[in-house]
């Protein structure tokens, strides 16, 4: 069964602190499991990058919520695709941030260095990961 992938990219409307982070993933990942998407959402200087993946029709609707979120502006499509497998199966939702964390989500199981995203994104095969690459890399 193929896997419906859409990454976005957006501006955050506000600088976030880690306690909004944090919330906001604590719902995506309750929300995601829920629904069986699997997805990584990246925040780098005031820039966000999330892919979701999963059921095209779950994927789609979670978008249509994310696109009307007053959080962010700018929110563009750069990829959506089906494939084979899912890149980020056993996250509900892996997260990185530009700035380290010492703070609330740097002990979270679901947090992830930008090197540690890069050489996960550096393994996966195709649009993705050079995606996310490109985009860790501006």
């Amino acid at each position: 069964m193929a896997c419906h992938q859409l990454i976005y990219t957006s501006r955050s409307a506000f600088e976030f602190v880690e306690t909004d982070l944090l919330n906001i993933l604590n719902k995506a990942q309750s929300a995601n499991y829920q629904h069986r998407i699997s997805g990584l959402l990246v925040y780098h200087a005031g820039k966000i990058m999330q892919m979701i993946e999963g059921d095209e029709a779950d994927i789609k609707n979670l978008f249509a919520n994310i696109r009307r979120d007053s959080r962010h502006t700018d929110v563009t499509v750069v990829l959506e695709t089906d494939s084979p497998k899912r890149c980020f199966a056993t996250w509900a939702m892996g997260f990185a941030m530009s700035d380290c964390s010492n703070g609330p989500l740097g002990n979270q199981p679901f947090y992830f260095s930008l090197d540690d995203i890069k050489a996960v994104c550096s393994a996966l095969k195709g649009e993705a990961g050079e995606t996310f690459l490109g985009f860790l890399d501006s």
